[in-house]
């Protein structure tokens, strides 16, 4: 965890927010206002105080439209804001500008400043614009003073934009839209929605259904103090994060008045994680929350280890969806886990662990069909194994993780175990129970054991019938009650002597079928040495 909070690419993100609020106007730039009404281009005569330099700052607020298409150009800061008009359009189609960090600090393009909703745009279809060697901001939706920002648009379908920090609704609103084949985006942080030190929060939205998306360091939902909103819609292309993946990331104690709310919606497309993914960072407890929803494309570090922390310190977190979570690190999940609509194969992590006891409803879940798995757990001798869960804990907490202990054990191999919600095709018909509260695939795969005891933490707030909770396994084709002990303050269910493994559910049957299930348990006594039930 030290290296999250002492990573220095989150020190230039917090540094580049810290300019904005305190780096006044500097006096010895030249200030040039476009004056055209009508479309024109950059290098034309229609500057109130010529062309800007890199020592000067540029200004579009007549509702005009400048067009780029030559080479050379540079300004130390270009703002589309309020004023006349309002706000305004650029196209770039071609040519070069770079951003002078002739002052040394705080050189930016800012698009929608200046509050009272303006707007401004940047349509980026060919040429080069950057800013990269001189720690400059690209603002899409900026503030600059007021008590709100303006509203920003970024649509990127060519060329190239190379920044130091990317700010999608900087305090304001922002939207960026990546869509062109050919379009590359290349930063070393960008902030989707950020909010700062109770002056407002931000409203970003980012796009991509192409092209590359290359960061340091991704912020989705973040602030400072106060919380901004953000949205990621990766529908396709690939982005490359060589940091850390953040949604909802508060840095200190959230005193403003919004939270930090960071969505990722990934469908398509390949997302690259060098370091972690962290899904609601709260630190101090702050009000955050993070989501990432998972139903196509590819999520992968290529080996690098990397690690998914679902809800990192405070806040909320949450993973949902299908699909295989190709990240080789450790799952730390003190959040929720949901397997919806299909298999979600988490299975390539090198561990699993937790860091928070469960108070609430954070866990492993599987819905709409869904099936969960998890990293296989070794087993090389007798003792007490805990799947989804960590591993030094003696008592299970997060919601559907299980405990086995071992005795008799022979060999050595894995515990596998499959979490599935009852409409999954590959579980066992269910439809005899009045509910199922949790149903779970177990197996052992290169030792034997003599016997073991299984507990499963059930999940209370599924059930409407929790005194009635009992353990079944499925055995030869029907399912078997097996004798079992009801902790309901822990929310524990547990079963001790099991010989053999297969499918289990916790759940409840109907009242008239227990007693006829009862006496049918007693006929079959001799048969299976202990009272069983079938349903």
């Amino acid at each position: 965890m030290d290296k999250y909070r002492t990573s220095g690419v989150l020190i230039v993100l917090l540094a580049a927010v810290a300019v904005i609020g305190m780096v006044s106007e500097t006096a010895t730039a030249v200030d040039t206002y476009w004056q055209a009404a009508a479309p024109a281009d950059w290098s034309s005569a229609n500057w109130n105080n010529g062309e800007p330099g890199n020592l000067d700052r540029g200004f579009l607020d007549n509702g005009g439209t400048i067009n780029i298409t030559q080479t050379g150009e540079t300004f130390y800061r270009f703002y589309i804001e309020g004023g006349g008009g309002g706000g305004g359009t650029v196209n770039m189609t071609g040519g070069d500008v770079n951003i002078s960090n002739a002052y040394g600090a705080n050189c930016k393009i800012a698009i929608g400043s200046g509050g009272g909703g303006v707007l401004g745009t940047w349509n980026h279809s060919g040429g080069t614009l950057t800013g990269n060697s001189s720690n400059a901001q690209l603002q899409v939706g900026a503030w600059c003073g007021g008590p709100t920002g303006g509203d920003g648009y970024f649509y990127h379908t060519g060329g190239t934009v190379d920044v130091s920090v990317l700010f999608v609704a900087c305090y304001a609103t922002g939207v960026y839209e990546l869509t062109g084949s050919s379009a590359q985006l290349t930063t070393e942080a960008s902030s989707v929605g950020y909010g700062y030190s109770t002056q407002g929060t931000g409203i970003g939205n980012f796009l991509q259904t192409n092209g590359t998306h290359t960061t340091g360091r991704l912020c989705v939902g973040g602030g400072w103090n106060d919380g901004g909103t953000g949205t990621y819609n990766m529908q396709g292309g690939s982005l490359t994060v060589n940091g850390w993946l953040d949604l909802g990331w508060v840095d200190t104690t959230s005193a403003g008045n919004f939270p930090c709310v960071g969505t990722f919606n990934q469908s398509g497309g390949t997302v690259t994680i060098q370091d972690a993914v962290a899904i609601g960072y709260g630190y101090n407890n702050a009000d955050s929350t993070g989501t990432y929803n998972f139903t196509g494309g590819t999520l992968t570090d290529d080996a690098n280890n990397a690690d998914l922390y679902v809800r990192y310190d405070g806040g909320t977190g949450t993973f949902q969806g299908r699909g295989t979570v190709d990240l080789s690190g450790t799952l730390q999940n003190n959040g929720r886990v949901i397997a919806d609509g299909g298999t979600l194969n988490m299975s390539s992590f090198g561990s699993v662990t937790n860091t928070m006891d469960n108070t609430m409803t954070n866990g492993w879940f599987a819905m709409d069909g869904g099936k969960l798995e998890l990293p296989s757990v070794p087993v090389s001798g007798d003792g007490s194994y805990n799947w989804g869960e960590d591993p030094s804990d003696t008592q299970i907490d997060l919601v559907n993780s299980a405990r086995v202990t071992f005795a008799g054990v022979s060999g050595s191999g894995d515990l596998d175990i499959d979490l599935l919600d009852p409409a999954n095709a590959a579980a066992p018909n269910t439809t005899t129970f009045e509910e199922v509260v949790g149903l779970w695939e177990v197996a052992n795969t290169g030792f034997a054991f003599g016997s073991a005891d299984l507990t499963f933490r059930y999940d209370d707030a599924s059930t409407a019938n929790e005194s009635k909770l009992q353990l079944f396994q499925h055995e030869g084709g029907s399912w078997v009650e097996v004798p079992s002990t009801l902790d309901m303050v822990n929310n524990l269910i547990s079963a001790t002597g099991l010989t053999s493994f297969s499918a289990f559910v916790v759940g409840a049957i109907p009242e008239p079928s227990t007693v006829a299930l009862a006496l049918l348990g007693l006929l079959t006594l001799g048969l299976y040495g202990r009272r069983r039930r079938r349903v």
